[in-house]
């Protein structure tokens, strides 16, 4: 057929060797989508009907002609190499599109260009999840490169068949192939710890995020295509959220100031909650729940240790505000995805500001206020402790009135007894230090509203303190009481530990 079509200049042979090239490409394409099938397609094509075995004669018979010859590469199947279909399937349309008067076969052009772009995006794909495969080298190089040329080739093309949709789409993967080319960046030193956020990670995480505001611009909302929108604001939050993250724990302190650094921080994660959609019910919407409450998190605890480096007064204040708030929205998160672990951590991380604050207070009503305060983040654990209890499942050691230590063999069993959400030894952890900080901080109350009431008692004859009533000082003389006994005995196992716990918690004043 090419030899025939390729002796005129006909509009109607012209058309058909563009539908043939077409074809071909898309063979190549459906060869390479389908490679893992390749044997099945050999023996398929040692398998011919009459009509077959007729029309491969006169295939054969015009083979041999010499006009023929120029494109044999056309029909030649790699079906063991994606890549060498792929690149066959590219130049097949690419020749069609040549071939095309757009003018005269406008509807011809505008789909050829379809194509010619969707392998192109096809091929970007395949050489970027090969080059995140690959060790740091000029090999991983070589694939991102070729990788981005076939992105920037499809958007061309779609350009030319005035497809918006696919243009959007394409400027997503490629921000998709510079966030794996700036994880490809990251350098180590001798002892492989990672080395400080480098000016080149930077620089390709930077040009993801603008090739996903492309992306954004073009939909413009999310009315027309809910998918894609939905699908490049994650991506945009993944991208702010990945170099605030990086930022924060390898810092580049050798070329920026830490304050810098910190502000640049809260500026990212702010954006990445921005492009976090937490209110549209979707699959994704854990997730993003999850990622702002992290966010809020990290945020938090860089404000808390600002509040506790920072020399100037409006400054500390600030940041305290700034941790509280944070802190504040990571809790209500944790707590609405029902992460007992996540938001016990939060809450003890809470319960620390309290107690640095503490530490500059010297006014008996003043502490009594930041301890209630902290005791008050500590009851709000109970919900935690019931969540955390359920999902590890109490043992035989811990629910048999009167029993010993466990066995060996309930150890064992015990121990694997594991969540996904909520991890033994996390658990454990978390349970020593909140039985720590709560023993500590109901001693310190009961000693300073004793403090307290004794200093009333002689400056102002007796009245009751202002800060604490007298049933809500027999509250936390009570669960003082009951926690000490929950401590004393060493070789209480963990659910029982836990169950305690959250009786403990119980007995603590509310809304103070």
């Amino acid at each position: 057929a090419f030899s025939a079509l390729s002796c005129g200049m006909l509009h109607e042979s012209r058309n058909l060797q563009t539908s043939l090239l077409t074809l071909a490409g898309d063979i190549q394409l459906m060869m390479a989508k389908h490679v893992d099938n390749h044997q099945l397609y050999d023996t398929e094509l040692e398998v011919k009907s009459q009509d077959d075995a007729v029309v491969s004669r006169s295939a054969r018979q015009e083979l041999v002609k010499p006009l023929c010859c120029k494109h044999d590469w056309a029909t030649e199947f790699c079906m063991h190499d994606i890549e060498s279909c792929l690149e066959t399937s590219v130049r097949c349309y690419e020749e069609a599109v040549m071939r095309t008067n757009r003018s005269e076969s406008h509807n011809q052009f505008i789909n050829v260009s379809k194509r010619l772009g969707n392998v192109q995006n096809e091929m970007g794909v395949v050489l970027m999840n090969r080059a995140t495969g690959m060790e740091y080298g000029p090999e991983q190089e070589k694939t991102l490169q070729k990788s981005q040329c076939a992105f920037e080739a499809g958007i061309g093309a779609f350009k030319a068949a005035v497809d918006t949709t696919n243009i959007a789409l394409l400027h997503s993967n490629t921000g998709r192939l510079m966030r794996v080319w700036a994880q490809a960046c990251v350098q180590y030193d001798r002892d492989g710890k990672r080395c400080e956020f480098s000016q080149q990670e930077r620089i390709y995480y930077n040009k993801a995020r603008d090739h996903y505001m492309k992306t954004v611009h073009i939909l413009k909302d999310r009315s027309a295509f809910p998918m894609v929108w939905d699908s490049v604001q994650w991506e945009l939050s993944t991208t702010f959220f990945t170099m605030a993250t990086l930022l924060q724990d390898f810092a580049p302190l050798s070329v920026k100031a830490e304050e810098q650094v910190e502000k640049e921080v809260v500026d990212l994660m702010k954006k990445s909650i921005r492009y976090c959609d937490t209110e549209t019910e979707s699959p994704r919407q854990p997730l993003a729940q999850y990622r702002a409450a992290t966010v809020h998190h990290r945020l938090a605890s860089m404000f808390h240790n600002a509040y506790r480096n920072q020399s100037e007064d409006h400054k500390r204040k600030q940041a305290r505000s700034q941790a509280e708030y944070h802190y504040g929205k990571a809790c209500r998160l944790f707590h609405q995805l029902e992460h007992p672990c996540e938001l016990t951590r939060v809450q003890l991380e809470r319960v620390a500001l309290c107690e640095y604050q503490l530490g500059g207070q010297t006014a008996a009503g003043s502490k009594l206020r930041t301890l209630s305060t902290a005791l008050g983040y500590i009851a709000e654990c109970r919900e935690a402790m019931h969540s955390i209890y359920k999902e590890l499942g109490p043992d035989e050691a811990d629910t048999t009135p009167g029993s010993e230590s466990a066995t060996s063999s309930d150890l064992s069993k015990n121990q694997t007894v594991v969540s996904g959400l909520v991890p033994r030894e996390e658990s454990e952890k978390l349970l020593n230090i909140l039985e720590s900080r709560l023993q500590h901080l109901l001693h310190m109350l009961i000693k300073t509203a004793a403090s307290a009431k004794s200093s009333s008692h002689k400056h102002h004859g007796g009245k009751p303190s202002r800060h604490l009533s007298t049933s809500q000082l027999d509250q936390y003389k009570k669960a003082y009481a009951a926690c000490l006994r929950g401590m004393a005995d060493s070789s209480t196992g963990l659910m029982t530990r836990i169950k305690s716990m959250a009786d403990t918690l119980a007995l603590l004043p509310h809304g103070l």
